[in-house]
């Protein structure tokens, strides 16, 4: 408090005088403006370098008490206020203070920052968190998400809304209201159709609730991956569903995709895409190119099937080694394996379960 006082004085003591004693001419009103202006450089130049000598400490090796950050919380309040609320000084503030355990600055600060950058999602999200925070009941919370949902939340950007549709929809499946549930979780698709957790719900809930609807699990599985065009997990997941319900040909295209993508990030892939893949080939009427791979899939077992057993007869000479215990020399070419065989019929069981 005493330093925002001497600040504001010095700047008072270094402000020009306005007071005329004459009726202001219009060559007045332009030297008043200008002024001004200077005035309003001169605060900002004033509140970064306040903001400058705030941060040092804080870049210090070693630890930092939170009555520091306390302090530079309330130069860089000052600073902020100095430089017309500058966005980014108020985020250094609010991030000091929060490192100083101020709930009450961070509040402030994010409340002013949503007014100095109203683009800032992340500010209206924390601002929305610990406005919600202090309802302490699912009943309170509720009708705070019901508000905020409405009329009064219109100017809220549509994304933050569905985030906060697609957590009163969680909420109300905690007080087991499936309708409520279902009411809201729409409503958090329909306001951002990239809002993937809501989206992946929806498809849990659906499969949970609507097994025999196939098509509409399917428009569900398919909404998952707009939201997210690189997943493969989901890829197989639309291709897998394929398949069950006859739509070989479009299950291969899945899994084709998913393959690649699988493909330019790891050396081999998983056991499981290979078999959705020669059981999708298969069905679409293409046995050669589903036996190609079949055999890939059997050498890929038989791979990892002599890694296995090469590395356990490792460890058991390592073991040998530090106990000193007798051990035979590892012989590559006499490992106790086999090839591993695969056929079509233990695939379509796996398939089933």
């Amino acid at each position: 408090m005493i330093v925002r006082i001497l600040l504001l004085t010095v700047l008072l003591l270094a402000s020009p005088a306005v007071a005329q004693t004459a009726a202001p001419t219009a060559d007045d009103d332009e030297k008043s403006t200008t002024q001004q202006q200077e005035l309003k450089q001169t605060r900002a130049m004033l509140g970064w370098e306040l903001a400058r000598r705030a941060v040092q400490p804080l870049r210090r090796q070693g630890e930092i008490s939170k009555e520091q950050f306390a302090f530079s919380a309330e130069l860089l309040d000052i600073a902020a206020d100095l430089a017309g609320d500058d966005p980014d000084l108020l985020r250094y503030m609010i991030e000091a203070a929060s490192q100083a355990g101020d709930k009450d600055a961070v509040e402030r600060g994010t409340a002013r920052l949503t007014v100095a950058d109203p683009d800032d999602q992340l500010a209206q999200l924390r601002l929305i968190a610990m406005y919600l925070d202090k309802r302490s009941s699912s009943e309170e919370r509720l009708d705070a998400y019901q508000r905020l949902l409405g009329p009064a939340g219109d100017r809220l950007d549509p994304v933050i809304r569905s985030r906060l549709a697609y957590d009163a929809a969680v909420l109300w499946r905690e007080q087991g209201d499936d309708e409520k549930f279902a009411d809201y979780l729409t409503q958090a698709i329909q306001l951002d159709s990239t809002n993937k957790d809501a989206a992946a719900l929806a498809v849990a809930y659906h499969a949970a609730k609507r097994p025999d609807e196939p098509v509409e699990h399917l428009e569900l599985l398919l909404n998952l991956l707009y939201t997210d065009p690189v997943d493969s997990g989901t890829m197989l997941a639309v291709s897998r569903h394929l398949l069950n319900n006859g739509a070989y040909e479009q299950s291969v295209r899945f899994v084709r995709a998913a393959m690649d993508l699988l493909g330019k990030g790891q050396a081999q892939l998983d056991d499981s895409v290979f078999r959705l893949y020669v059981l999708a080939a298969w069905g679409a009427g293409k046995p050669d190119e589903a036996l190609r791979y079949l055999d890939n899939y059997q050498d890929v077992l038989t791979t990892a099937e002599r890694n296995r057993l090469l590395n356990e007869r490792v460890a058991e000479i390592e073991k040998a080694k530090r106990f000193g215990e007798p051990y035979e020399p590892l012989d590559y070419e006499h490992l106790p394996f086999q090839d591993v065989i695969v056929d079509l019929p233990m695939m379509l069981d796996w398939l089933r379960l």
